[in-house]
């Protein structure tokens, strides 16, 4: 390597610095990018189980509002106590769709717009029901009344209540648990009634909770992965630098080296031709 010139070591110089820049520029780039995407995975894991494990408490607390509603609806009259039972319905498919939502970390919003968009037929079907009870009130006699009637049971027959969209669809058949079981006598019953439903939901929770706490030791793992290789990468990038800097500060030594052995050449040279 002493044979190379100075300008030979300048460029070599040159072309590994130029080597650590594009390990800089692209590979620890990639790395970077790559670790970003992993810190973002994470973040967003881990707030979807903090977020899950808020929402079933909230959720669990609405139970609460279920036995209450089921005590007045046992102790009302036998006149209100139809109505009470619809309002434990309600009461128990508002836990049990919240229960569903915060099982399967359903942001709120997207419930809150699920409800929307699955009772708008139905603010429409009250409104014709309420015109048709108008149009009833004020008939003139009986044979309008009854065409009117007849038009409200039609309108009643018809309103098929039918989930437009996924979310909606399960808690469909969570409301038709609810109505059925909200007809329990006692609280035990109901409890028990709903037992196999609120047990589904914990175990979906449970699959959910490990399925996602796995990908967060996963993501962990390709962390230290990715960060080793990136040490690895400015090492050796920091190590190409200074190579590529001694190549170049290499150049005044080998020029010096050659200037030496050129002016012993020359010395040589006038001895031999003295001795001639």
């Amino acid at each position: 390597m002493l044979g190379w010139s100075p300008r030979t070591w300048v460029l070599g110089g040159f072309a590994v610095s130029l080597s650590s820049v594009v390990i800089n520029t692209f590979v620890l780039a990639n790395l970077n990018s790559r670790i970003a995407v992993v810190n973002s995975e994470q973040s967003s894991l881990k707030e979807s189980l903090s977020r899950m494990a808020t929402e079933v408490q909230r959720a669990e607390s609405k139970y609460e509002l279920v036995r209450v509603f089921h005590w007045v609806a046992l102790n009302a009259p036998e006149a209100q106590r139809q109505q009470a039972r619809s309002e434990v319905a309600y009461q128990l498919v508002n836990y049990f769709t919240r229960t569903y939502a915060a099982v399967n970390d359903i942001p709120p919003v997207e419930v809150v717009k699920t409800d929307m968009i699955e009772l708008e037929d139905d603010y429409e079907v009250t409104q014709q029901l309420a015109d048709l009870l108008e149009k009833v009130t004020a008939a003139k006699d009986d044979k309008e009344r009854a065409r009117w009637a007849a038009e409200i049971d039609k309108v009643d027959t018809d309103a098929v209540d039918v989930p437009k969209t996924e979310l909606g669809k399960h808690f469909a058949e969570l409301s038709k648990v609810a109505y059925k079981e909200a007809e329990c006598e006692d609280e035990a019953d109901l409890l028990l009634a709903i037992s196999p439903t609120l047990q589904k939901l914990r175990g979906q929770f449970i699959k959910i909770h490990d399925a996602k706490t796995r990908r967060l030791a996963e993501l962990g793992q390709e962390k230290s992965r990715l960060q080793g290789y990136q040490q690895l990468a400015t090492y050796l990038a920091i190590g190409l630098q200074l190579l590529g800097l001694s190549f170049i500060l290499s150049r005044d030594v080998v020029k010096d080296i050659h200037d030496v052995r050129k002016k012993q050449k020359e010395e040589e040279a006038k001895k031999e031709a003295g001795l001639g």
